[in-house]
């Protein structure tokens, strides 16, 4: 039996909203990365701890916009991040499952997301992190699987005072981070398009058994 039925199996009969970790990548350590903005400010930062977080979130003024970016999932502090963010434990349930397909969900004070995000190695090998995003009031939460630089255009764009991103509400920040990973689909397409043609054209001019 694969590793990943193992897992799957081993959550049968438990409680719904019960916090397990199912995958297969070992995550050992978290970053957690905050960019806080409006139209006059910009802040990008790393958080030591939770109590920080939990410091920032009182803190915060109501017109502020607040990404907080989690880097690697945090799986031992999932149920603290839910207490401080106000995060349903079906959600949390969800963002410990990366065997979870692509979905969206509506709750009463938020919006929650997930999905895969896809990219080829030098040897041309498909890999995948899911990302997780919430909506949240003028907060956005992401948790991406990986420490991966995937949105590091999007702190970019946030940095250089694009008046649409600074003026706008947290729900374009949503709809900025839900099209990176939509866009990346297409260049891995026509990546894979390529190298197919390339087969192809081998097969035809100089065809081998392997």
């Amino acid at each position: 039996m694969s590793n990943r039925k193992k897992q799957i199996r081993s959550k049968v009969g438990k409680p719904p909203g019960t916090l397990i970790y199912l995958g297969e990548r070992e995550i050992k350590d978290t970053t957690i990365v905050v960019v806080e903005y409006d139209p006059d400010y910009y802040n990008k930062y790393e958080l030591k701890n939770l109590e920080e977080l939990k410091e920032l979130i009182i803190k915060k003024p109501d017109e502020r916009r607040l990404w907080i970016n989690f880097l690697g999932i945090p799986v031992h502090q999932m149920s603290e991040i839910g207490e401080v963010l106000q995060i349903h434990p079906l959600t949390l349930e969800d963002m410990l499952n990366t065997y979870q397909r692509p979905k969206i969900e509506y709750y009463e004070d938020y919006i929650y997301s997930v999905s895969k995000s896809l990219n080829l190695s030098e040897t041309n090998t498909l890999l995948q992190e899911q990302v997780s995003i919430i909506l949240k009031d003028n907060i956005v939460i992401c948790i991406q699987e990986l420490k991966s630089d995937m949105f590091e255009v999007v702190y970019e764009r946030i940095k250089l005072g694009s008046l649409i991103f600074r003026k706008s509400k947290s729900d374009y920040l949503f709809y900025v981070l839900s099209d990176i990973l939509i866009d990346n689909y297409f260049i891995i397409t026509e990546e894979l398009s390529d190298h197919l043609d390339d087969l192809q054209e081998r097969l035809l001019e100089t065809p081998q058994k392997d």
